[in-house]
């Protein structure tokens, strides 16, 4: 595991990159900071995590950038913390 500053939507954001992770997460808070929201009608979705099961929904983000790699129409979860 290491941390990152990313740029998501143009906003810079601090991310932990866990190369064993299924998913991109963002925390509530941050989500709401820069504007991702959940999918509309969405289901919430249960989570595996070495802290337990949590519930999260599912989102997109536009736009994900670090260094020379982008990633657009990135699938994504809200999770608490």
């Amino acid at each position: 595991h290491f941390w990152i500053e990313a740029q998501v939507n143009g906003d810079t954001v601090p991310f932990l990159v866990d190369t064993g992770a299924t998913l991109t997460a963002v925390s509530s808070q941050t989500a709401a900071r820069i504007g991702v929201e959940a999918r509309p009608g969405g289901i919430p979705v249960m989570l595996n995590t070495a802290n337990g099961t949590i519930s999260a929904e599912i989102a997109t983000i536009d736009e994900l950038r670090f260094g020379n790699v982008v990633a657009r129409g990135l699938d994504a979860v809200i999770a608490p913390g």
